[in-house]
């Protein structure tokens, strides 16, 4: 959705985006941006996973804008993932669900990172007790790895780092018996059209992605013509989405 937000972005300005998948890695993304930026004339980084001294060596040689982490001295537009964090928390709560597990996303990850943070204030102040599995990988298949690390201590209320890895998890849990949401509710992050291809429906935080995308296009094209950007981030607002995954806790029925 971003990467949809962000074409629309530049087409309508007269340029075009250019998208390579670095696969979590920060090699490749090095090797990416040492091919194509003599030929380009700014970069957004989404999810860089290469340190902040490198990204800043970058911004050096062109204007660079980064999506989902802060880079000290240069401009970024975030989703507040801690505040989703907090409404999952705060959903699952009232609902009588006082264990929560948060299966955690990437080791690298400054999005899990700022998830994980929120999650933890906000279960302090609801009196929950809350735990994370990982790092997993972002897919089908780590959502359906930390399912078994799941099960050695189950809890009632599960957020995942991602829609993908929250469907991997229910898939991987429904084969060892357990019903998602009679025995344990489940939420996302994304609100990914995936969310919408399960039964039942995927409770997930919404991130307006494609405007994310958008705004970043903006802000680097201003910056390409020469605008001084505010340093501090942009966040973006987020909202949940309540579907079929979440219910009362069993024990509160």
């Amino acid at each position: 959705e971003n990467i949809r937000g962000a074409e629309m972005a530049a087409e309508e300005a007269g340029y075009t985006l250019i998208v390579v998948d670095s696969r979590e890695s920060s090699a490749r993304e090095q090797q990416a941006i040492a091919k194509i930026i003599d030929g380009a004339e700014g970069l957004i980084l989404t999810s860089p996973r290469m340190s902040s001294a490198g990204i800043l060596g970058i911004a050096k040689q062109r204007p660079v804008v980064v999506l989902n982490r802060e880079v000290g001295g240069l401009p970024s537009v975030l989703t507040n993932g801690g505040r989703g964090a907090g409404l999952s928390a705060e959903h699952l709560a009232n609902l009588g669900h006082d264990e929560i597990t948060y299966v955690a996303g990437p080791k690298a990850s400054w999005a899990d990172g700022g998830r994980w943070r929120g999650l933890e204030e906000a279960a302090a102040s609801l009196d929950v007790t809350v735990r994370r599995i990982g790092p997993n990988s972002p897919t089908l298949a780590g959502g359906a790895r930390a399912a078994s690390r799941w099960l050695e201590h189950p809890s009632t209320g599960v957020i995942a780092f991602n829609d993908m890895m929250a469907i991997g998890f229910m898939r991987q849990i429904g084969v060892e018996g357990f019903e998602v949401p009679r025995d344990v509710s489940v939420i996302g992050f994304d609100n990914s059209r995936t969310a919408l291809l399960v039964d039942p429906g995927l409770t997930s935080v919404a991130s307006p992605l494609a405007q994310q995308g958008a705004a970043a296009v903006k802000t680097l094209l201003a910056a390409v013509g020469g605008l001084r950007l505010p340093e501090k981030p942009l966040y973006l607002p987020v909202r949940l989405v309540e579907r079929g995954t979440t219910a009362r806790a069993r024990s509160n029925r």
